[in-house]
């Protein structure tokens, strides 16, 4: 990782900084990070994986948090380390605070054959982090689960 720091103003740029370096900034409730995790709110926007990997939300939220993300591209883009590995993802729900969480269970829905439930639900109109949301997400992934199961698959 490297020492440098990134060159933008204020808040976004410090809690940035904080971010490269791997150290708690926690300036305002709108963006901030635990060293591990860099959040808009409680929506995680970066995330270092187990696998040393480093996951990027593009999901489009607001202009405010579009520009943050913005920040975040010209960060990495600026600092990127030969052998980083940037895994992106989209349609990711407001208020997911792990893109660790997001992608297991990504992957979870795909070994089962389905699309994410909580991206197909948004298509659909039903917000993100609703109860509506929430209890289709955790019957399609029980039913699904059950049902791969049954068929003598392995249960993830």
């Amino acid at each position: 990782m490297p020492n440098a720091t990134f060159s933008t103003h204020g808040t976004t740029g410090r809690v940035l900084d904080a971010w490269l370096s791997r150290r708690a900034d926690y300036g305002t409730e709108s963006f901030h990070t635990d060293g591990h995790k860099l959040l808009s709110y409680r929506t995680c926007l970066l995330e270092w994986a187990p696998d040393g990997a480093l996951l990027m939300n593009v999901t489009t939220y607001s202009k405010t948090t579009s520009a943050k993300q913005r920040a975040v591209g010209r960060m990495i883009a600026a600092h990127r380390v030969v052998g980083w590995t940037v895994r992106t993802y989209g349609a990711v729900p407001q208020g997911a605070g792990s893109l660790v969480d997001y992608e297991r269970r990504a992957a979870h829905c795909a070994a089962l054959g389905m699309t994410d439930p909580e991206a197909e639900a948004n298509r659909r109109g039903v917000p993100s982090g609703s109860p509506v949301a929430a209890r289709a997400v955790a019957d399609r992934l029980q039913a699904a689960t059950v049902a791969h199961v049954h068929a003598g698959g392995a249960s993830a």
